[in-house]
């Protein structure tokens, strides 16, 4: 289809936008294949489809309930049908739905699904053919759609890029204006510490009030080092207490607490402080401290910040639980990707990169867990973060080593 596929990127790119390229692309794509029509989904992330491009088929046209039944069709294929097949769709409501914005009469009421992965980015192409045309799956037909992916991958990963620039520039830059601000607070104590300006009593309280300032920036620091990593995995691991960890976040946060007079519980049970799980100690605590970091941001002042821990059978439980914003049905998954701040972040003018739960989740993920939020209360702000670790019997060291 495209003999010089890096040429004509390199020429196309600098001249017209990525949807025109699409644009011109599907259109070869129905010429050479005798197609009417076609649609392109993208599912790279393999919870939800999203169409990102169409040619012969206008999608605005689709609003609300047609949207949603080209969209229940296509996801029927993407979970049952996963292979490259020909569907038929003439007793389906999207088929339906379709004769009603198109100039169908010479259409055939079946289209041909060919999923395609370029790079990390899964595509699925749907084409749409006449009745008079007995198609099949022509080799051509898989060469030209796997062209088309992996130009158009190119042009996603150069966003992919620019995006998560934007976004880690913007968190280098509050984790250095974090660290140094605390080497700001600390030098003054040390000096005066050292010219004995303080009573012995005091001295001792300078010094851990240091030893906090310090520990707030070697924190900053260390999570910086997991969230740009692209490739995090667990290099060494160990068996740890997780209350322990616990403990540990919740003494290193409590002057944040303190600022907004928010108390911070924690109190397990014997047993609860026996749970032992096994991977990164330090990135656990990072992911503590993120969820607590979390939960003080968007607390109401002088309320309570709950922490729990529980044995939930195969795995062990942590969670976080505070009043405070209320967060929509909309917003309750895309606060877990990157760069992504809510609403209320932006409107409250909340310090933040929109990194923190991306941290936690991949941190979590790693540990083959899962990380989610469940939202209560008449006013619905009752928020509890958590995350599931399996145990440490549970698991099997050589599982976690997976790229």
């Amino acid at each position: 289809m495209f003999s010089n596929s890096h040429s004509l990127k390199d020429t196309l790119f600098d001249r017209i936008s990525v949807e025109e390229i699409s644009g011109i692309l599907l259109r070869k794509i129905i010429k050479d294949n005798n197609c009417v029509a076609c649609i392109v989904i993208d599912c790279t992330n393999g919870e939800s489809i999203e169409i990102i491009a169409s040619e012969g088929i206008e999608i605005a046209s689709f609003r609300e309930n047609k949207k949603d039944s080209l969209l229940q069709l296509l996801m029927e294929c993407y979970s049952r049908y996963p292979n490259p097949h020909i569907h038929n769709i003439s007793k389906s409501k999207f088929w339906s739905d379709l004769t009603r914005v198109c100039n169908t009469d010479l259409w055939a009421p079946r289209f041909i699904y060919l999923p395609v992965m370029a790079r990390k980015y899964r595509f699925i192409i749907v084409l749409f053919f006449k009745n008079d045309i007995v198609q099949d799956i022509s080799n051509r037909m898989r060469i030209d759609v796997m062209d088309y992916a992996n130009i158009m991958s190119y042009f996603f990963r150069i966003n992919d890029v620019e995006k998560r620039l934007e976004v880690v520039e913007g968190y280098v830059k509050e984790v250095g204006h974090d660290i140094a601000s605390s080497v700001q607070a600390v030098i003054p104590k040390l000096r005066n510490i050292r010219k004995g300006v303080f009573t012995e009593d005091l001295v001792l309280r300078k010094i851990e009030e240091a030893e906090d300032e310090i520990m707030s920036a070697f924190r900053s620091a260390e999570t910086l080092g997991v969230t740009i990593d692209t490739d995090y995995n667990i290099n060494t691991g160990s068996d740890f207490y997780i209350s322990e960890k616990i403990e540990q976040a919740v003494k290193l946060c409590q002057s944040e607490a303190d600022e907004k007079d928010l108390r911070l519980n924690y109190n397990p049970l014997t047993q609860e402080k026996d749970l032992v799980i096994w991977g990164d100690e330090k990135a656990v605590l990072i992911a503590v401290i993120q969820l607590l970091l979390n939960a003080i941001k968007y607390s109401n002042r002088t309320t309570d910040i709950n922490l729990d821990i529980k044995d939930s059978g195969d795995s062990v439980e942590f969670s976080v639980t505070n009043t405070g914003t209320v967060i929509s049905e909309e917003e309750r998954q895309l606060i877990w990707m990157f760069g992504y701040r809510g609403s209320t972040a932006l409107e409250l003018h909340v310090n933040g990169s929109g990194i923190g739960l991306f941290t936690v989740r991949k941190i979590v993920r790693a540990h083959s867990g899962e990380a989610g939020l469940t939202v209560t209360g008449l006013q619905k702000n009752r928020n509890k973060f958590y995350f599931k670790i399996p145990k440490r019997d549970i698991i099997s060291c050589p599982k976690l080593y997976r790229k």
